[in-house]
Protein backbone atom coordinates (compact mmCIF):
# COMPACT_ATOMS: atom_id res chain seq x y z
CA UNK A 1 0.00 0.00 0.00
CA UNK A 2 1.59 3.23 -0.79
CA UNK A 3 2.15 6.27 1.71
CA UNK A 4 3.08 9.31 1.42
CA UNK A 5 5.79 9.07 4.01
CA UNK A 6 8.77 8.68 1.65
CA UNK A 7 10.79 12.05 1.59
CA UNK A 8 9.50 14.61 -1.59
CA UNK A 9 11.25 14.39 -4.76
CA UNK A 10 10.42 13.43 -8.61
CA UNK A 11 8.80 9.99 -9.44
CA UNK A 12 10.54 8.41 -12.52
CA UNK A 13 7.49 7.37 -14.77
CA UNK A 14 9.00 5.19 -17.66
CA UNK A 15 6.09 3.66 -19.33
CA UNK A 16 7.03 3.93 -23.18
CA UNK A 17 3.53 4.68 -23.97
CA UNK A 18 3.50 8.08 -22.50
CA UNK A 19 5.98 8.77 -24.81
CA UNK A 20 3.88 10.17 -28.44
CA UNK A 21 2.14 12.64 -25.86
CA UNK A 22 4.69 14.44 -24.20
CA UNK A 23 6.88 17.63 -25.08
CA UNK A 24 9.95 19.31 -22.96
CA UNK A 25 9.11 22.17 -21.20
CA UNK A 26 11.07 25.47 -21.29
CA UNK A 27 12.04 26.54 -18.09
CA UNK A 28 9.07 28.47 -16.20
CA UNK A 29 8.14 30.95 -13.40
CA UNK A 30 8.48 29.82 -9.73
CA UNK A 31 5.47 30.05 -7.86
CA UNK A 32 4.12 32.50 -6.01
CA UNK A 33 4.64 32.65 -2.49
CA UNK A 34 1.42 31.52 -0.41
CA UNK A 35 -0.22 33.85 2.24
CA UNK A 36 0.08 31.97 5.26
CA UNK A 37 -2.89 31.90 8.15
CA UNK A 38 -1.95 34.27 11.51
CA UNK A 39 -1.33 32.21 14.57
CA UNK A 40 -3.85 32.55 17.30
CA UNK A 41 -3.13 32.59 21.02
CA UNK A 42 -2.83 29.63 23.26
CA UNK A 43 -5.30 29.01 25.90
CA UNK A 44 -4.75 26.69 29.18
CA UNK A 45 -7.73 24.65 29.18
CA UNK A 46 -7.82 21.57 28.43
CA UNK A 47 -10.80 19.46 26.67
CA UNK A 48 -13.18 17.42 28.92
CA UNK A 49 -15.44 14.43 27.36
CA UNK A 50 -18.94 14.37 26.91
CA UNK A 51 -19.61 16.27 23.47
CA UNK A 52 -23.02 15.96 22.21
CA UNK A 53 -22.61 13.11 19.35
CA UNK A 54 -22.85 13.84 15.26
CA UNK A 55 -24.62 12.24 13.22
CA UNK A 56 -23.12 9.35 11.91
CA UNK A 57 -23.81 9.91 7.87
CA UNK A 58 -22.09 12.87 6.40
CA UNK A 59 -23.63 15.58 4.55
CA UNK A 60 -21.59 17.20 1.57
CA UNK A 61 -19.35 19.82 2.78
CA UNK A 62 -20.86 23.42 2.98
CA UNK A 63 -19.86 25.68 0.00
CA UNK A 64 -17.42 28.47 1.23
CA UNK A 65 -17.73 31.96 1.47
CA UNK A 66 -16.48 33.39 -1.24
CA UNK A 67 -13.40 36.13 -0.39
CA UNK A 68 -13.59 34.40 3.12
CA UNK A 69 -9.78 34.01 4.90
CA UNK A 70 -9.40 30.69 7.06
CA UNK A 71 -7.79 31.50 10.54
CA UNK A 72 -6.19 27.72 10.45
CA UNK A 73 -3.68 25.94 7.55
CA UNK A 74 -5.03 23.30 9.63
CA UNK A 75 -7.57 21.08 12.51
CA UNK A 76 -5.20 18.49 14.62
CA UNK A 77 -7.55 15.70 15.54
CA UNK A 78 -6.21 12.97 17.45
CA UNK A 79 -6.94 10.85 20.59
CA UNK A 80 -4.87 11.75 23.81
CA UNK A 81 -4.20 8.11 25.14
CA UNK A 82 -1.35 5.95 24.69
CA UNK A 83 -0.53 4.78 21.46
CA UNK A 84 0.58 0.74 20.63
CA UNK A 85 4.05 1.34 21.53
CA UNK A 86 3.32 3.05 25.14
CA UNK A 87 4.36 6.35 23.43
CA UNK A 88 1.61 9.35 24.46
CA UNK A 89 -0.32 10.04 20.82
CA UNK A 90 -0.69 13.11 22.80
CA UNK A 91 2.93 14.32 23.48
CA UNK A 92 3.36 13.32 19.54
CA UNK A 93 0.65 15.08 18.21
CA UNK A 94 1.98 18.33 19.99
CA UNK A 95 5.39 17.84 18.88
CA UNK A 96 3.78 17.55 15.39
CA UNK A 97 2.12 20.73 16.14
CA UNK A 98 5.56 22.66 16.99
CA UNK A 99 6.97 21.61 13.81
CA UNK A 100 4.18 22.47 11.37
CA UNK A 101 3.94 25.91 13.67
CA UNK A 102 7.93 26.30 13.23
CA UNK A 103 7.43 25.93 9.61
CA UNK A 104 4.96 29.01 9.31
CA UNK A 105 1.75 26.82 9.32
CA UNK A 106 -1.23 28.37 12.06
CA UNK A 107 -2.39 24.91 13.38
CA UNK A 108 -5.76 24.30 15.93
CA UNK A 109 -4.80 21.67 18.25
CA UNK A 110 -7.41 21.02 21.55
CA UNK A 111 -4.72 21.78 23.91
CA UNK A 112 -4.11 25.41 23.36
CA UNK A 113 -7.87 26.50 21.87
CA UNK A 114 -10.57 24.83 24.45
CA UNK A 115 -12.09 27.61 26.49
CA UNK A 116 -15.82 27.76 27.26
CA UNK A 117 -18.56 25.81 25.53
CA UNK A 118 -16.13 22.69 24.04
CA UNK A 119 -18.00 21.69 21.32
CA UNK A 120 -18.77 24.99 20.10
CA UNK A 121 -14.94 25.59 20.32
CA UNK A 122 -14.29 22.42 18.11
CA UNK A 123 -16.83 23.13 15.54
CA UNK A 124 -15.24 26.75 15.17
CA UNK A 125 -11.81 25.49 15.19
CA UNK A 126 -12.83 23.10 12.13
CA UNK A 127 -14.98 25.79 10.36
CA UNK A 128 -12.00 28.17 10.55
CA UNK A 129 -9.36 25.74 9.32
CA UNK A 130 -8.41 24.77 5.41
CA UNK A 131 -7.65 20.95 5.99
CA UNK A 132 -7.93 18.51 8.87
CA UNK A 133 -5.30 16.57 9.83
CA UNK A 134 -6.42 13.10 11.40
CA UNK A 135 -3.91 11.65 13.54
CA UNK A 136 -5.10 7.56 13.48
CA UNK A 137 -4.20 5.40 16.28
CA UNK A 138 -6.76 1.52 17.23
CA UNK A 139 -8.02 4.32 19.70
CA UNK A 140 -8.83 7.06 17.94
CA UNK A 141 -10.67 4.26 15.24
CA UNK A 142 -12.57 3.42 18.12
CA UNK A 143 -13.71 6.26 19.50
CA UNK A 144 -14.88 7.61 15.93
CA UNK A 145 -16.79 4.12 15.70
CA UNK A 146 -18.77 5.07 18.67
CA UNK A 147 -17.22 2.08 20.33
CA UNK A 148 -15.01 4.11 22.97
CA UNK A 149 -15.54 4.66 27.01
CA UNK A 150 -18.06 7.90 26.08
CA UNK A 151 -19.30 6.10 22.89
CA UNK A 152 -21.43 8.41 20.60
CA UNK A 153 -20.31 11.28 22.67
CA UNK A 154 -17.08 11.07 21.97
CA UNK A 155 -15.02 14.15 21.22
CA UNK A 156 -12.71 12.67 18.37
CA UNK A 157 -16.07 11.01 16.78
CA UNK A 158 -17.69 14.47 16.60
CA UNK A 159 -14.78 16.02 15.54
CA UNK A 160 -14.31 13.75 12.49
CA UNK A 161 -17.65 13.47 11.45
CA UNK A 162 -18.57 17.32 11.90
CA UNK A 163 -14.71 17.41 9.91
CA UNK A 164 -16.87 14.92 6.82
CA UNK A 165 -19.99 17.50 6.73
CA UNK A 166 -18.09 20.81 6.42
CA UNK A 167 -14.93 20.42 5.02
CA UNK A 168 -15.41 16.75 3.50
CA UNK A 169 -12.96 13.78 2.57
CA UNK A 170 -11.10 16.10 -0.42
CA UNK A 171 -9.52 17.92 2.55
CA UNK A 172 -8.63 15.27 5.24
CA UNK A 173 -5.73 14.08 5.90
CA UNK A 174 -4.50 11.01 6.95
CA UNK A 175 -1.90 10.39 9.33
CA UNK A 176 -0.78 6.78 10.45
CA UNK A 177 0.53 7.17 14.02
CA UNK A 178 1.16 3.38 14.91
CA UNK A 179 3.43 1.24 12.81
CA UNK A 180 0.47 -1.58 12.85
CA UNK A 181 -2.07 0.81 11.29
CA UNK A 182 0.34 1.14 7.73
CA UNK A 183 -1.97 -1.16 6.14
CA UNK A 184 -5.15 0.92 5.88
CA UNK A 185 -6.93 -2.34 5.61
CA UNK A 186 -6.55 -2.32 9.52
CA UNK A 187 -8.67 0.69 8.97
CA UNK A 188 -11.53 -0.06 10.94
CA UNK A 189 -14.92 1.45 10.93
CA UNK A 190 -16.05 5.21 9.62
CA UNK A 191 -12.48 6.22 9.50
CA UNK A 192 -11.29 3.35 6.96
CA UNK A 193 -14.23 3.81 4.85
CA UNK A 194 -13.75 7.45 4.34
CA UNK A 195 -10.03 7.70 4.25
CA UNK A 196 -8.67 4.15 3.60
CA UNK A 197 -8.60 5.22 0.00
CA UNK A 198 -6.34 8.26 0.67
CA UNK A 199 -2.66 8.47 0.75
CA UNK A 200 -1.65 8.91 4.01
CA UNK A 201 1.75 10.47 6.20
CA UNK A 202 3.66 8.05 8.18
CA UNK A 203 4.19 9.75 11.56
CA UNK A 204 4.60 5.96 13.40
CA UNK A 205 8.30 6.64 13.86
CA UNK A 206 10.22 8.54 16.01
CA UNK A 207 13.77 10.54 14.77
CA UNK A 208 15.09 11.21 11.02
CA UNK A 209 11.41 9.37 9.75
CA UNK A 210 8.99 11.24 11.73
CA UNK A 211 10.82 14.40 10.55
CA UNK A 212 10.61 13.05 7.04
CA UNK A 213 6.73 12.69 7.49
CA UNK A 214 6.38 15.86 9.05
CA UNK A 215 7.99 17.37 5.26
CA UNK A 216 4.96 15.11 3.63
CA UNK A 217 2.43 16.43 5.90
CA UNK A 218 4.27 20.14 5.17
CA UNK A 219 3.28 19.27 1.50
CA UNK A 220 0.20 18.08 1.79
CA UNK A 221 -1.19 20.74 3.86
CA UNK A 222 0.09 23.21 1.39
CA UNK A 223 -1.53 21.38 -1.41
CA UNK A 224 -5.23 21.72 0.10
CA UNK A 225 -4.15 25.67 1.52
CA UNK A 226 -3.83 26.58 -2.20
CA UNK A 227 -6.97 24.53 -3.81
CA UNK A 228 -9.33 25.68 -0.90
CA UNK A 229 -7.86 29.66 -1.58
CA UNK A 230 -8.47 28.94 -5.05
CA UNK A 231 -11.77 27.63 -4.53
CA UNK A 232 -12.96 30.20 -2.58
CA UNK A 233 -12.15 32.89 -4.95
CA UNK A 234 -15.70 34.72 -6.37
CA UNK A 235 -16.23 33.07 -9.80
CA UNK A 236 -16.45 35.06 -13.06
CA UNK A 237 -19.46 36.06 -14.67
CA UNK A 238 -19.80 34.20 -17.85
CA UNK A 239 -21.59 35.42 -21.11
CA UNK A 240 -25.68 34.21 -21.14
CA UNK A 241 -25.82 31.16 -23.69
CA UNK A 242 -21.86 30.68 -23.97
CA UNK A 243 -20.33 27.74 -23.37
CA UNK A 244 -17.05 28.41 -21.36
CA UNK A 245 -13.95 27.18 -21.91
CA UNK A 246 -11.63 25.12 -19.31
CA UNK A 247 -8.97 27.52 -17.74
CA UNK A 248 -6.58 27.22 -15.05
CA UNK A 249 -7.29 28.30 -12.04
CA UNK A 250 -5.81 30.82 -10.07
CA UNK A 251 -3.26 28.97 -7.91
CA UNK A 252 -2.34 26.86 -11.15
CA UNK A 253 -0.54 29.36 -13.95
CA UNK A 254 1.28 26.23 -14.98
CA UNK A 255 0.37 23.88 -17.93
CA UNK A 256 0.64 20.19 -16.29
CA UNK A 257 4.11 18.84 -16.33
CA UNK A 258 5.11 15.40 -15.33
CA UNK A 259 9.07 14.47 -14.51
CA UNK A 260 10.52 11.58 -16.10
CA UNK A 261 13.88 10.50 -15.22
CA UNK A 262 14.46 13.79 -13.71
CA UNK A 263 13.43 15.82 -16.95
CA UNK A 264 9.81 17.58 -16.75
CA UNK A 265 7.75 17.06 -19.85
CA UNK A 266 4.69 18.90 -20.57
CA UNK A 267 1.33 16.94 -21.52
CA UNK A 268 -0.52 17.52 -24.73
CA UNK A 269 -4.15 17.35 -24.86
CA UNK A 270 -4.80 19.13 -21.58
CA UNK A 271 -8.07 21.32 -21.33
CA UNK A 272 -7.23 22.50 -18.20
CA UNK A 273 -8.87 20.15 -15.57
CA UNK A 274 -6.81 18.82 -12.90
CA UNK A 275 -7.44 18.34 -8.78
CA UNK A 276 -3.98 19.05 -7.31
CA UNK A 277 -1.65 21.84 -6.64
CA UNK A 278 1.71 22.67 -8.44
CA UNK A 279 4.80 22.19 -6.81
CA UNK A 280 8.21 23.22 -7.33
CA UNK A 281 10.03 20.23 -8.81
CA UNK A 282 14.38 20.55 -9.34
CA UNK A 283 13.01 23.81 -10.04
CA UNK A 284 10.08 23.97 -12.53
CA UNK A 285 6.20 23.25 -11.19
CA UNK A 286 4.70 19.88 -11.48
CA UNK A 287 2.19 17.70 -10.56
CA UNK A 288 1.99 15.45 -7.72
CA UNK A 289 -1.49 13.07 -7.96
CA UNK A 290 -3.42 15.27 -9.80
CA UNK A 291 -6.15 13.91 -12.48
CA UNK A 292 -5.49 15.65 -15.60
CA UNK A 293 -8.36 14.85 -18.30
CA UNK A 294 -6.36 14.35 -21.50
CA UNK A 295 -8.08 12.74 -24.64
CA UNK A 296 -7.95 10.14 -23.89
CA UNK A 297 -9.45 10.18 -20.63
CA UNK A 298 -7.93 10.33 -17.06
CA UNK A 299 -4.68 10.16 -16.60
CA UNK A 300 -3.08 9.77 -12.98
CA UNK A 301 0.13 12.00 -12.97
CA UNK A 302 2.49 10.95 -10.47
CA UNK A 303 5.25 13.43 -10.96
CA UNK A 304 6.96 14.73 -7.63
Amino acid sequence: VPSAASPPGPTNVTDPGLAPGLAPVPPLPAAAALQLPTPSAAAESEPTPGAPHAASTAQPPSPPKAGAARKFAAFLTHDWGDDELGRSNHARVIQAAHRLRAAGQSVWLDEDEMRGDVNRQMADGIEASAAIVVFITRRYLTKVAGAGPNGDDDNCKFEFDFALRRAGVKRMIAVVMEPSLRDPRQWEGVVGGKLGGKLYVDLADDGAQFERGIERLLAEMRAVLAEDAGGRQSPAPTSSGSHPQPTTPVDEPWPPVLVMDGQPFALQGWNGEFKRTAELVNGRPAYRRADVRLAGGFFPLLAG
